[in-house]
């Protein structure tokens, strides 16, 4: 097929090149072709194996530091005859070793994750099979398939054009234009280049208008895309990852300054060159939060997993964060706060109000139905009728006195326009009894003005004002009982005179009623401190009514009318005051969300079409529909919520905020760890002693680091989570809170640690003694973080059992040390009770300062600050 030039074939002949017919494939010849042509799908990257992960992990400048260290400790040992250096190495590559491992671990754990979320964003394709229109999985699409697209598709392959009505292509990903391409089916005799080949789609461009039907002519590797190689999904570096890198870095400038000012001490102190190199290397690696930033990913990838479970799909895993601070929803109504389940309620024919089709006369009832069916963009499927839910309601509200399809038969159409946002129609012009008749079907006040006549009890009369002010009353009426007005009108065309007015035939009120459990979700999302904000094409009495039902607090509504001239402060003001917005058009939306955003607020909004994708893409979190939504509003979007429900992102907020505040405890528990080995070998430098050795500080930071920062990141949302105001827009990470704590519960870990191991040095005269109990204290202090935090937040000490065991791993392995042959390797004696008496004493002390010490720092914020 790859030197075919498909643009230059008519239908027929492209069909036949193709091997495929009007019926479309049979079932058996698309599984010999897909044995053929293989999956249509573009793979760029293979899935990375266990042991290539494990080599990743020495990409790093640390990792290799380690292997530096463990080098030279073999050296000293070996050549400058320091046997105890030779343990140092083993116990060094022992750690070098594990962590890789734990390292590679924790990526392939992450990358299956993402993996699985990949596997989530299908794209289906409408295809005709054995004769019938199927929906399958676009990977499933082989050559000479016949699909059909629409408004708000993603092309699936490349194909040629077997029909198009007013198709427009957004061919941006791959030309670069972001004009709009208007398409036709029309052969191309001359050569001409891709951008100009009008006849043809390409795999991953968007249908932003019309509809068509075409056969599929090349797939995967074979597609333009698949030539390029490119991928079209970059994933963008998160600022909450970035934050916590620059954190890192600049803890790792300060722990340096210090290193060096300790070496150079130590050195002026006439230590043995070999030990001053070997604790100098250690502080290096046991200071800086090297892990820091792959401990966030990983947390950010199990969350997103965790996510999908409750369909909630995550495509950008740096969203987490950003939805921790969002501080305003704005959502459709229509399948997100409702069921998007219509049923015809009332009818308002004849000057008539009532909800049965028998008081119409016959000649209304058969506008009615014409109008009502040929103005009508349902599609017969496999699966039944789909389309448009008002389209679907009023198919089925009318199917006793009419079949559609039937309907559509007897009376050819001449001409279709779809309905549109900008036009607020559909309009259908159709032969009926040898007359053509215009049926136009659509918002009542758009309908209305089109309209001079009106039909009343088969009478066309002229439409005066009482009429149009009872019509008018009646709207609201129905409004306000939460009902979707749909408005009815036809005109008898005449040749060389189509500029006469329509005939007003009535309208319908269609009801979609709250979904199960809006209205307490509404009211979740108030209690946590965010407001929300409906979009809706519906008139402004319908959106305020059913604003109230699902819960919306001061309703105050305002119409496009209303604000379409506006400047943008007055817009800005406007938007802050008002909580429901009728009669916008998509377009609007961007507007509503960058005054929101100029106010300093963090957006989130829902859509679900075409003209939704410039603000889902401009607001901090866009939402798509994952079952109404269209390819290209779920391509820009964030985040999709796969069961079109308003209660999943409940979860996503939660779980955004849930992730805040764990890293912000894991960067607590870190900084306020490491940093104090840091100063304690400091003081112990300008005293002229080492109160650690290297293996030592080592030992500590492989068993005390990773597991307990990874197991506080996996801590389970905090009851009153959801009952805290959003993080700011210009909230960080290591707020004042983080960072006071991490001096003074810092300055008061130094302060014991040294202070223990000084006074039994000095009491004892045994260093080997005051270095094993600063080492077991050491290990034992991480416990002391641990619980400081646990009574921050006013949880059980014990509840995370992953934590647990990061914590008492360490302290059994601790006693393993201290009295085993072990002891000889890490150069400790064994401890009597006398001596774990004082350790534990200190302990004690510790955690009761470290109370004390946030109370203050509590104090002495204000209560929006004192949260992790």
């Amino acid at each position: 097929m790859e030197n075919k030039e498909f643009y230059t074939l008519s239908q027929d002949e492209t069909l036949s090149e193709l091997a495929s017919g009007s019926e479309g494939l049979e079932s058996r010849e698309v599984e010999v072709r897909q044995k053929n042509f293989g999956k249509n799908t573009i793979t760029l990257e293979h899935e990375r194996s266990f042991l290539s992960l494990f080599l990743l992990q020495f990409k790093n400048y640390l990792a290799w530091l380690l292997i530096f260290v463990a080098g030279f400790a073999f050296f000293a040992g070996f050549y400058l005859k320091q046997n105890e250096q030779v343990i140092d190495g083993v116990i060094i590559s022992i750690i070098i070793l594990a962590n890789a491992l734990i390292g590679a671990f924790q990526d392939f754990k992450a990358e299956r994750a993402a993996s699985l979320l990949k596997s989530m964003l299908k794209t289906e394709a409408l295809v005709l099979r054995d004769g019938k229109k199927q929906k399958v999985d676009a990977v499933e699409l082989v050559p000479g398939d016949i699909i059909f697209l629409e408004e708000g598709d993603k092309v699936p392959a490349d194909c040629r054009l077997l029909e198009a009505k007013e198709l427009r292509i957004d061919e941006s990903m791959l030309t670069g234009e972001s004009k709009h391409v208007l398409k036709n089916a029309e052969v191309i005799k001359e050569k001409v280049p891709l951008a100009e080949r009008k006849n043809l789609l390409f795999m991953n461009t968007y249908v932003s208008n019309g509809s068509a039907s075409a056969v599929v002519i090349e797939t995967g590797k074979n597609t333009e895309v698949g030539k390029i190689a490119k991928s079209l999904e970059i994933e963008e570096t998160s600022p909450f990852v970035e934050e916590v890198d620059a954190a890192s870095k600049k803890i790792t400038l300060v722990a340096l300054a210090l290193i060096i000012a300790v070496l150079g001490i130590y050195f002026l102190k006439d230590h043995h060159w070999v030990a001053i190199l070997m604790i100098g290397s250690a502080l290096i690696i046991g200071s800086i939060p090297e892990g820091l930033p792959a401990i966030v990913t990983f947390s950010l990838s199990i969350a997103s997993l965790k996510l999908a479970k409750s369909n909630v799909l995550v495509k950008r895993k740096s969203l987490l964060e950003t939805l921790g601070g969002v501080d305003v929803i704005c959502t459709d109504k229509t399948g997100t706060l409702t069921e998007n389940r219509m049923v015809v309620k009332r009818l308002f024919f004849d000057m008539k109000d009532d909800s049965s089709l028998d008081v119409l006369s016959e000649k209304t009832l058969d506008g009615f139905v014409h109008s009502a069916l040929l103005a009508n963009e349902v599609k017969d499927t496999d699966k039944g009728f789909q389309g448009n839910p008002e389209d679907v309601a009023l198919v089925t509200f009318l199917k006793e006195k009419a079949d559609i399809l039937e309907l559509r038969k007897s009376c050819e159409t001449k001409h279709f326009e779809p309905f549109s946002s900008e036009k607020k129609y559909v309009s259908s012009e159709n032969l009926v009894d040898n007359k053509t008749v215009l049926y136009v079907k659509g918002a009542p006040e758009i309908i209305l003005g089109r309209c001079e006549s009106i039909l009343v009890d088969g009478h066309v009369k002229k439409l005066d004002d009482s009429q149009r002010d009872e019509i008018s009353k009646k709207l609201k009426e129905f409004s306000d009982a939460s009902l979707r007005n749909i408005a009815f009108s036809y005109k008898i065309v005449s040749e060389g005179d189509k500029e006469n007015s329509e005939v007003f035939l009535g309208f319908v009120g269609i009801y979609d009623k709250p979904k199960d459990g809006v209205v307490q979700t509404v009211e979740i999302i108030y209690s946590a401190g965010i407001e929300i904000k409906m979009i809706t094409g519906d008139n402004v009495h319908t959106a305020t009514a059913i604003a109230k039902e699902c819960g919306f607090r001061n309703v105050q509504a305002v119409s496009w009318d209303d604000v379409k001239d506006l400047s943008d402060e007055e817009l800005k003001g406007v938007v802050e005051k008002c909580n429901v917005f009728a009669r916008m058009s998509p377009e609007f939306k961007l507007k509503i969300v960058s005054a929101l955003q100029m106010n300093g607020r963090r957006v989130a909004i829902t859509g679900d079409g075409v003209n939704d994708v410039p603000a889902l893409k401009q607001a901090e979190v866009g939402i798509a529909m994952g079952l109404r939504g269209t390819d290209i509003a779920k391509e820009a979007a964030d985040l999709i919520l796969l069961d079109d429900n308003l209660s999943s992102l409940e979860a996503a907020l939660k779980e955004g905020r849930t992730i805040f505040s764990n890293i912000r405890k894991v960067i607590n528990y870190l900084l306020t760890a490491n940093l104090a080995e840091v100063f304690v070998v400091f003081l112990g430098s300008m005293f002229g002693v080492m109160p650690f050795l290297a293996i030592q500080l080592l030992w500590v930071n492989f068993v005390t680091d990773i597991a307990p920062a990874l197991s506080l990141g996996a801590d389970a949302s905090h009851k009153n989570i959801m009952s805290k105001k959003p993080t700011g827009k210009q909230e960080k990470l290591i707020n004042k809170k983080i960072a006071l704590l991490t001096v003074f519960i810092g300055i008061k870990k130094v302060i014991l640690m040294f202070s223990m191991f000084y006074i039994v040095y000095k009491v004892t005269d045994d260093l080997v003694l005051a270095q094993t109990m600063s080492f077991t204290w050491l290990v034992m202090s991480h416990f002391v973080r641990i619980a400081a935090i646990r009574f921050d937040e006013g949880r059980s000490l014990f509840y995370n059992k992953y934590v647990n065991w990061s914590i008492a791993i360490p302290i059994v392995f601790q006693l393993v040390i201290l009295y085993t042959p072990l002891a000889d390797f890490f150069q400790v004696v064994p401890l009597s009770l006398v001596h774990w008496g004082i350790i534990v004493a200190t302990v004690i002390l510790a955690v009761g300062l470290a109370k004390i010490i946030t109370y203050f720092i509590d104090r002495s914020l204000p209560a929006s600050e004192r949260d992790y």
